[in-house]
């Protein structure tokens, strides 16, 4: 099946992790963008518990189902980040199907405990394959085609974890590893496309999980500074407040910002400055 050359050609927009939380939240506000006719909005999750050890039973509605159920256009993957193959082939068949992949936003995690001295070998492997190898298999799926249509949004998501001291181990390197392709892949790529790269901070399941774990470890402490180094969780955004943001990063025409990494914590954003 090809794209009909005769039909306004429809954006297609894919977010990892998006059957929920921030992802959720992103791919609800990429249907709204602007442009000729609305983007086909693909959530890529294989809806697992927050340590990815469990399949969850299906939701009532599925993120793609609203984005439908609204009048949008929209579809659900169960790939995981993880399987190189599966997310290569989804992206082979959205180009083939759609004319092409506009944006991806890679949102997908996991949480395990592998702060420093701590953890099994197979969480620190398990976290790494999901936050840092999820984000170059999507990278090397849907980059090589924005290069050569010569435009296209990438946004990945680091974390404070990965830009100041914290106590996170795979995570905080994951997360570093992503800052740094940001600010590196957003020199050299063509001028049409746009690498750039979120650092929320909302109470997503993945933030509740680390504090339940921070609070059992250090019950005498409050969990944020347990976990945090002292940061102020008590008026932490919703994930929905994210998704404005997110959406703007993988929207339509020519990128404003380019190998950009940006604080998000709901009201407030700030670019980051580069080591």
């Amino acid at each position: 099946m090809t794209a009909n050359p005769a039909a306004p050609r429809r954006r297609v927009v894919l977010v990892t992790g998006g059957g929920g939380g921030i992802g959720a939240a992103v791919a609800g506000g990429a249907r709204r963008l602007r442009g000729r006719v609305g983007p086909r909005v693909v959530t890529v999750d294989p809806l697992v518990s927050v340590d990815g050890t469990e399949v969850l039973p299906p939701p009532e509605e599925t993120t793609a189902g609203r984005i439908v159920a609204a009048g949008g256009s929209a579809e659900a993957s169960a790939a995981s980040v993880a399987d190189r193959e599966a997310i290569a082939a989804l992206v082979e068949r959205l180009v083939a199907v759609h004319g092409g992949v506009d944006a991806v936003v890679n949102i997908a995690g996991i949480s395990r405990p592998t702060g420093f001295a701590k953890g099994e070998e197979s969480d620190w492997a398990e976290v790494l394959a999901v936050h840092l190898d999820g984000y170059v298999n999507v990278l090397d799926a849907g980059l090589p085609h924005m290069a050569a249509a010569g435009r296209g949004h990438v946004v990945g998501v680091t974390s404070g974890s990965g830009w100041r001291a914290a106590d996170a181990g795979a995570y905080s390197g994951a997360k570093r590893a992503v800052a740094a392709l940001t600010w590196q892949l957003g020199r050299v790529v063509p001028s049409g496309v746009a690498v750039n790269a979120m650092s929320p901070i909302a109470m997503t399941r993945m933030v509740t999980a680390a504090l339940g774990r921070a609070g059992a470890r250090a019950p005498s402490r409050p969990a944020s500074t347990a976990a945090t180094g002292g940061l102020s969780l008590g008026s932490m955004p919703a994930p929905e407040d994210l998704g404005p943001l997110g959406a703007s990063l993988a929207g339509h025409g020519p990128p404003s910002l380019r190998g950009q990494v940006l604080f998000a914590g709901g009201s407030e954003v700030a670019v980051v400055d580069p080591p």
